[in-house]
């Protein structure tokens, strides 16, 4: 270890010495990146917190005519986010920023360079979903903010061969982590008086039915749209963002992964008995049920959303948006 961190001194330059810690950080034991990934996410936080309350007083006002000037992406990683960005901010009027660990305010600043001056832009990280009090305390209406919610036990598949995202445990730990970061989403959204602008929608819904999705949030954020106008398929503005991964090469939307869960083979033994512990976790069992989540599948959520805007698509008005899969419509025909 003593040996690379010479080559870093001794080297200046900078991708070399990235390249170096990168292998450093590969070697440390997963334990040891958890603890500094948390570490990182909390002086995060505490960061943002005091910035919010400097930005709280500067005045931070919409367009004219209602639009937010941002649109905040987020959800548990592994949750569909990135194709949630890529396939919502495919639209004219919007344009999608590339990734950045400066944080929420990062998007603010770049929207107001933005060219034309009354185009909204479209952010996205997994961090902003326990960061939502911060990021509507200094924007308050000027910008809104849209959460995918993702069966975990499809997420945790993901993560089987996915070595970011540290910070989520690989153990039973993984139920209360995404049981918590879930209450606060909810706890935020019914509570605060903003919670209006905060769109739901479950990772489910999203894939079955991207069209009407689609529409009803360009419509929730200013830009109506007729569902038939739209179609699956979407574009990744920054080809240079992000690890490498499978939805960096697709560009439609698709339902191919929905329910993995229940393919065990294509688990680790390590994940399988984790992904066959979520019952015994009080907590995790009551947010999966208020999300519609349940023994074998999913169905309709027990979430009420009077607050906040959850998406809840109803079947028979939806008729030119079938599944792209017709097992899956049979096998979920209650949802």
């Amino acid at each position: 270890m003593n040996h690379v961190f010479e080559n870093i001194r001794k080297n200046h330059s900078l991708r070399s010495n990235m390249e170096l810690l990168l292998k450093v950080y590969t070697a440390m034991p997963s334990a040891l990146k958890r603890s500094m990934t948390s570490t990182y996410i909390g002086l995060r936080k505490l960061k943002e917190a005091r910035l919010s309350r400097k930005l709280s007083n500067l005045p931070h006002q919409p367009f004219p005519d209602g639009r937010p000037r941002v649109c905040y992406m987020s959800g548990f990683p592994r949750s569909g986010t990135t194709m949630l960005k890529y396939y919502f901010g495919t639209h004219p009027g919007l344009v999608q920023t590339s990734f950045t660990t400066k944080g929420f305010f990062s998007a603010w600043e770049k929207a107001e360079e933005l060219a034309s001056g009354n185009e909204i832009l479209i952010d996205k990280s997994n961090h902003y979903i326990y960061s939502l009090e911060n990021i509507f305390r200094a924007y308050g209406d000027a910008v809104k903010a849209c959460i995918v919610v993702r069966d975990p036990r499809d997420s945790l598949v993901s993560f089987a061969n996915y070595q970011e995202n540290r910070e989520v445990p690989r153990d039973s730990g993984y139920w209360s982590y995404w049981a918590r970061q879930h209450r606060g989403l909810i706890d935020f959204a019914k509570r605060s008086p903003l919670g209006k602008n905060l769109f739901v929608i479950r990772y489910e819904e999203l894939v079955r039915y991207p069209e009407h999705a689609k529409a009803a949030f360009l419509t929730w954020l200013g830009i109506p749209t007729a569902p038939e106008s739209i179609n699956r398929e979407y574009v990744n503005q920054n080809p240079g963002e992000g690890w490498d991964d499978s939805v960096h090469k697709r560009r439609d939307v698709s339902d191919y992964s929905i329910q993995k869960w229940t393919k065990m083979g294509q688990l680790p033994d390590t994940l399988t008995s984790v992904l066959g512990s979520w019952q015994e976790n009080c907590e995790a069992r009551e947010m999966m049920r208020l999300f519609g989540y349940h023994e074998t599948g999913f169905t309709r959520p027990a979430l009420s959303s009077e607050e906040f805007v959850f998406y809840r698509p109803d079947d028979a008005e939806m008729p030119f948006s079938k599944s792209c899969s017709p097992a899956l419509d049979a096998a979920t025909a209650s949802v």
